[in-house]
């Protein structure tokens, strides 16, 4: 589960960059919900909203955006730092979270279109479960030298 602070938005995504849920004032937290479609539940604590989605593998990315306050981003990149909080699930111990903060930064969306797309996703797939993708797109990987558990050694002959 996710804590999220309030006054925040933006989607969340698996591993591959694929869309799962949005959060925050767009996303299913803006209302009370229990079990949609999405598999998302909420629960009350406090002031604060807990999301927590099915994911069929374990990396996620989720990006928030903050409201300005006065023109300074700083008051809500820090309330993010603060309130966000990855609660644990069964005994799982989740790594620390990681923020970056790329207010007033460039940033490139596009997948690398060189080898290094190859390299890309031979590392989601050796870090995620095998039912991460369904079959035929793992057999498209794994025609092109990319397969779970087997190093990846292309011919580029």
């Amino acid at each position: 589960m996710l804590e999220l602070p309030p006054a925040v938005l933006g989607p969340m995504d698996d591993a591959w960059f694929r869309w799962v849920t949005d959060v925050g004032i767009t996303g299913r937290t803006r209302v009370k919900a229990e079990n949609t479609v999405a598999a998302t539940r909420l629960y009350g604590r406090g002031a604060r909203w807990l999301l927590c989605c099915a994911f069929p593998h374990g990396r996620k990315s989720a990006l928030l955006r903050t409201f300005l306050k006065d023109g300074d981003p700083k008051p809500g990149v820090d309330r993010v730092k603060e309130a966000c909080e990855c609660i644990p699930q069964s005994g799982f111990q989740p790594p620390p979270m990681k923020f970056v903060n790329i207010s007033g930064q460039g940033v490139q969306h596009n997948r690398p279109r060189d080898y290094s797309l190859f390299e890309f996703a031979n590392s989601v797939i050796q870090n995620e479960p095998g039912t991460s993708l369904d079959p035929d797109t793992l057999g498209l990987f794994a025609a092109a030298g990319i397969e779970k558990g087997k190093s990846f050694n292309p011919d580029l002959a």
